[in-house]
C-alpha cells in the first residue's frame, strides 16, 4: 500500500510539475507580443468624382380613334409621360422636336393626308413644348430619382376633312443638361 501511496504521490508531485510548466507557457504568451511592438503609420488617399449624368424615356402618345365628324367642334386631348432621371443637383432641359415638321405646327402624316396636332407643357394647353432651350423647354434639377413629366397633346377641332386612316409622327425626346 505505502507503494501505492507514493507512486500516488509522486503521480501528484509529476501533474504538479506539469501543471506549472503549462501555466509558465501561457504566462510567457503576453510576452511574446512585445516582439512586435513597434509600428509605422501611412495613410490611404480615397476620392471619387460624380459627373451630371441624365437618361431620358418617353411613352407613347395615343389621341386614340378620332371621328372628325362626331368631333367637329371639340379638341381631342391626350397625355403621355416623359421620365428623367438626372444626378442630385443637375440642372437640365427637356426638348421636344418638331418631327415630321416643326414645333408649333406639328402634324402627323397618314397615307392620303395630314393630322395637325400640338404639345404642351402645362394642362391648359397654352404653353407650347418645343425644342429651343430656356425659352420652350422643360427646365428642372435632377433629384438622382427618376422623375415623371407629363407631356399634354391636342388634335385641335376643325379638322373634319382630315381622310380616313392611320395617322402618326416621331417625336424625338432630348434632356440637355
Amino acid at each position: 500500500m505505502q507503494l501505492g501511496m507514493s507512486v500516488q504521490v509522486s503521480g501528484v508531485v509529476v501533474m504538479k510539475k506539469i501543471f506549472c510548466s503549462l501555466v509558465g507557457v501561457v504566462l510567457m504568451l503576453p510576452n511574446l507580443a512585445t516582439f512586435y511592438a513597434a509600428e509605422s503609420a501611412g495613410t490611404l488617399s480615397v476620392g471619387a468624382s460624380i459627373v451630371d449624368s441624365c437618361s431620358i424615356s418617353a411613352a407613347s402618345l395615343a389621341f386614340g380613334v378620332i371621328d372628325p365628324l362626331g368631333n367637329a367642334g371639340n379638341h381631342v386631348d391626350a397625355t403621355a409621360a416623359v421620365l428623367v432621371s438626372c444626378a442630385n443637383g443637375t440642372a437640365y432641359h427637356i426638348a421636344l422636336d418638331g418631327g415630321g415638321a416643326t414645333t408649333t405646327t406639328r402634324s402627323m402624316n397618314g397615307e392620303n393626308g395630314t393630322l395637325n396636332y400640338a404639345l404642351y407643357s402645362d394642362a391648359n394647353r397654352t404653353a407650347n413644348w418645343g425644342n429651343n432651350v430656356g425659352i420652350d423647354t422643360v427646365a428642372d434639377t435632377g433629384t438622382g430619382e427618376e422623375q415623371a413629366l407629363t407631356v399634354y397633346g391636342r388634335v385641335p377641332s376643325g379638322q373634319q376633312n382630315a381622310p380616313a386612316g392611320t395617322y402618326s409622327d416621331t417625336i424625338t425626346v432630348t434632356v440637355t443638361y
